[in-house]
């Protein structure tokens, strides 16, 4: 057995996944200055969701440079990196090694593997609280993928930015209050029907763990106390 892939250790090491919830997060093909995507397909299913591939080209003088995103929403941060876990071990290289320097804060969990000759890192694989992601070179030649994966971080950890396009911030934020007791739980919000053309769900509370059952987003504090849950939601033309 692998122990490099031991998800009991990166468990340990998991704190602000376990404050941080996505729900049908979707790359809309405005994320990546100078790429054009070309492909989205939903791909396998379970009962955490739909697992979504992205194949992004380059422009003009880099057509040949492709670049593949895989993103999977799971009910759980657990689950997000039980799929990592999957993804590791199914991979032709058996080794990959955990993210380090610039990378040592990349998501909950990464690991980074780097092309043998030139060192660059050719796909990055991560989680960040319940979203598995993988970002490949998959064109000619191996290319940094890193500005792809850190951008999608941000995404997925930090509250929503003022749109680019737009003066207004990109989609409407409340704070939900919760009086809990040690170890209680409490449904934050009931979750609609995931769609490509639907909203974006972020929640971020500022500790305890966020999961989710069926429908329902579910709160489960560490301490007891009033916590403040930020709800962020964002639909597709606010982004």
């Amino acid at each position: 057995m692998n122990t490099q892939y031991n998800s009991q250790e990166w468990a340990a090491e998991t704190t602000r996944g376990r404050h941080l919830f996505n729900y049908n997060f979707r790359l809309l093909g405005r994320e990546f200055k100078v790429w054009q995507l070309r492909k989205a397909e939903p791909m396998q299913e379970d009962a955490g969701g739909t697992e979504y591939v992205y194949l992004w080209q380059g422009q003009r003088d880099h057509e040949r440079e492709m670049v593949r995103v895989t993103v999977k929403e799971q009910t759980s941060w657990r689950l997000a990196q039980k799929r990592l876990r999957e993804q590791l071990n199914n991979c032709m290289r058996p080794d990959i090694p955990r993210g380090t320097g610039e990378y040592a804060s990349l998501g909950d969990i990464s690991f980074v593997s780097r092309d043998p000759q030139t060192g660059v890192p050719g796909a990055i694989f991560f989680t960040r609280g319940n979203v598995f992601l993988s970002v490949d070179s998959v064109g000619e030649g191996n290319i940094d993928v890193s500005e792809f994966a850190i951008t999608l971080d941000r995404a997925l950890s930090e509250p929503p930015a003022r749109s680019a396009r737009q003066k207004r911030p990109a989609g409407k934020h409340t704070a939900k209050m919760l009086k809990l007791k040690m170890g209680e739980s409490r449904v934050v919000t009931k979750l609609q029907k995931p769609a490509p053309d639907g909203p974006w769900l972020k929640v971020i509370a500022p500790d305890g763990e966020l999961s989710r059952r069926g429908d329902a987003l579910s709160f489960t504090s560490l301490q007891a106390g009033e916590k403040a849950i930020d709800i962020y939601v964002t639909n597709p033309g606010d982004r």
